[in-house]
């Protein structure tokens, strides 16, 4: 309260305070102040309580409330009363403090129930502990809570907050407006319903099963003990859980995450993932990716792009644990994929039960068995197997054999050492095994002949010392003494040649058997044969396909293929620039020169040049061409030639006649058109006009 001054403190005007100590804690009750008294017209001393300053500084002399009117001071001794209009406000002062404390007091003021608070207009509390705070709140249940405008509380332990909230059964929650909740639920958010022991939280949310749970604007919860989280969502089903955006599980036991995903009314099954539907009972679906039976514990993981991987596992930076384990049901790992992506398995139980193997054969596979130092890895197939050792591989197969699916070549033989792939052994063909070096054939073995493609080297042996040539039926030997090459026929030893001429002949031992062959490597590129003279210059050759290739000859008489002691009977190939010329030599006075323009001859014979060993006939003709072997011309007989065409005879000659076998087709012209009758004397042509036969007398053309 502010207090009007009623004094003019001035300080007398032959006081100097200047120099006077100053009280800091003055002493209202006895200490004076010096004043000057206008209307006395002097000093005076003035005790401190009597100013009436209210302790100094500013103040107020109004006070303005929000209703009714205001308070004024009439003087500086007035006195401010606080009082309440009823009991629900005391106001209580401390004069040793200085405090003034408002206590609000919810009491009702009809004592008839115990403990209950009441606060607020037409707010009631009818029931022992009951608690009513709010314009119109109603709480008529024990220890029930009703806060907020219009809010119900009508049975016990309950509690409604919020306008027009509403808890009717006995430990129900309520919270929100238009809020309804049943026994044991509680609801939270505007017009949200709870049945009960049921949980509503958000704007319409409802849970209208007992111990069901909606979360989320409009959510439905009407499966008891179904959860829904998410707007719009709904779990129709016995606990069913649905969350997410507009997801729905109908069905009983069903889960469904997601936004606008449904499950429809099938039950068990679980969806994750957007915009799902479900498609059978017990149905696990995790994106369209992962999808299996739950029932069964089957899951399949299902790529949604040709080109997507659709599943990766994937290692931390230095992984060290295992990236893939897969157990039994005692948790002992059967098989294993580690950090560094080696596939592990466990050993295998005996050597016939493969741990790798296939599906639809389970004798088809790898067994890994045995102890430390005596490890093998088995490749098992059809009851048979192939071991491999730290001593090397075992054949189980009972076959005896061990086969490759392709032949080799001396290249890339394959049977050979891992660092040297075109030395080993290979097959040429069908029963035809070699032994490759360095990617030239050494060893050739065939079902027909065995052949050394090679420079074969045998056991060299002074004379004295060959060995016992019975020991040795069959061998070759060298003798360093002779300079010989000795065969033994099991009683001696027999020169075959050498003796410083070098000359080796080869004798067949056998009439059936070649004395000797020359055989290329597989894709052969080098000649099988070269005739060289004493400088190396090749002079004739038998090419890498078995083409012989003889030399050129200095003339065209020059034979390069001849008859044995005839130099003018054979075959010379001779070359004039880039013209290549061949020539068949027949003796000395008949040669037939094969060019580029054609057959020429040259023999002296006067009969004709070209013959036919035969007559022919009309179907094989003595001279046709390649390409069509029955066309032609041969002869029926002494003096006669003919002319064939598909095997059909048709024109022909003897010494004395012309003849056609097949009718003649004449030359044909109009009346008008027939050519100059005498530049076609003696000829006969069709008249088509006339259809007529004419014939021409070098003047003009008649009638036949």
């Amino acid at each position: 309260m502010a207090v009007a001054n009623k004094h003019k403190v001035l300080s007398p005007s032959n006081l100097n305070i200047i120099g006077l100590v100053e009280d800091v804690t003055p002493d209202t009750a006895t200490d004076y102040l010096a004043i000057y008294d206008a209307s006395a017209g002097g000093n005076k001393r003035v005790l401190l309580d009597n100013l009436g300053l209210g302790g100094g500084g500013n103040s107020f002399t109004t006070i303005q409330p929000d209703s009714g009117t205001a308070p004024v001071a009439d003087s500086s001794s007035d006195t401010l009363t606080l009082t309440s209009s009823d009991s629900s406000l005391t106001v209580e002062g401390d004069s040793t403090t200085d405090e003034v404390d408002f206590l609000v007091r919810y009491s009702n003021p009809n004592a008839s129930y115990a403990n209950t608070e009441i606060f607020g207009a037409s707010a009631t509390a009818t029931a022992i502990g009951a608690t009513a705070f709010g314009n119109g709140a109603t709480a008529s249940g024990g220890n029930g809570t009703a806060i907020g405008l219009n809010s119900i509380s009508s049975a016990s332990n309950t509690t409604a907050i919020g306008f027009n909230a509403d808890a009717t059964v006995a430990g129900g929650t309520a919270v929100g407006a238009g809020a309804t909740a049943v026994q044991n639920s509680t609801a939270l958010g505007i017009n949200s319903n709870a049945t009960t022991s049921a949980v509503a939280i958000g704007y319409l949310g409802t849970a209208s099963s007992t111990l069901g749970i909606a979360m989320g604007y409009n959510t439905n919860i009407a499966g008891s003990r179904a959860v829904g989280i998410g707007a719009n969502s709904t779990a129709g089903g016995l606990n069913g859980l649905s969350l997410g955006y507009n997801a729905d599980s109908t069905g009983a036991n069903t889960i469904v995450v997601g936004a606008d995903s449904d499950a429809g009314a099938y039950t068990d099954a679980i969806l994750i993932g957007e915009g799902l539907t479900g498609t059978a009972n017990n149905e696990l679906n995790i994106g369209d990716t992962i999808k299996g039976d739950i029932s069964t514990g089957a899951i399949n993981l299902e790529s949604q792009a040709v080109g997507s991987v659709p599943l990766t596992i994937t290692g931390e930076t230095s992984q060290t644990a295992n990236l893939l384990e897969i157990e039994d049901d005692s948790s002992t790992t059967l098989m294993s994929v580690s950090p560094e992506g080696y596939v592990e398995v466990p050993l295998s139980s005996n050597n016939s039960t493969p741990v790798l193997r296939r599906i639809d054969a389970p004798d088809q596979g790898i067994v890994m068995t045995g102890t430390t130092g005596n490890r093998d890895t088995r490749i098992y197939s059809d009851s048979f197997s192939y071991a491999f050792t730290k001593l090397g591989m075992i054949n189980y197969a009972g076959q005896g054999t061990y086969k490759c699916n392709g032949f080799g070549s001396s290249s890339a033989t394959i049977l050979g050492h891992r660092s040297d792939a075109d030395t080993g052994v290979y097959f040429g063909g069908a029963d035809d095994v070699r032994l490759s070096a360095g990617g030239v054939d050494s060893f050739i073995g065939t079902t027909t002949y065995s052949s050394v493609a090679k420079i074969f080297g045998v056991g060299q042996y002074a004379t004295g010392s060959l060995p016992t040539a019975s020991s040795y039926e069959g061998y070759l030997a060298y003798d360093t003494t002779t300079d010989e090459v000795k065969f033994s026929d099991g009683s001696a030893w027999t020169a075959l040649g050498g003796g410083g001429t070098e000359d080796i002949t080869f004798t067949s031992s056998i009439a059936s058997t070649i004395p000797l062959t020359l055989q290329g490597s597989t894709s052969q590129t080098g000649n099988l044969l070269d005739f060289e003279n004493d400088s190396a210059t090749v002079l004739s050759a038998v090419l890498s396909d078995g083409t012989i290739s003889p030399r050129i000859g200095s003339s065209q008489t020059d034979a390069g293929i001849m008859a044995l002691g005839e130099s003018n009977l054979g075959i010379a190939f001779y070359q004039t620039g880039s013209n290549g010329q061949t020539h068949i030599l027949a003796g000395s006075t008949a040669r037939y020169d094969f060019t580029k323009n054609g057959l020429t001859s040259y023999s002296a014979d006067t009969q004709p040049h070209f013959k036919a060993g035969s007559r022919g006939a009309n179907t094989i003709p003595m001279f046709s061409f390649s390409n069509d072997k029955d066309t032609g011309f041969y002869s029926e007989g002494a003096d006669d030639v003919s002319f064939t065409a598909g095997g059909v005879q048709g024109i022909g000659q003897t010494s004395t006649k012309g003849y056609s076998a097949l009718p003649f087709e004449l030359a044909s012209y109009a009346t008008g058109s027939l050519p100059t009758a005498s530049s076609f004397e003696g000829s006969i042509v069709y008249d088509s006009t006339t259809q007529t036969i004419k014939w021409s007398d070098g003047t003009s053309w008649a009638t036949i």
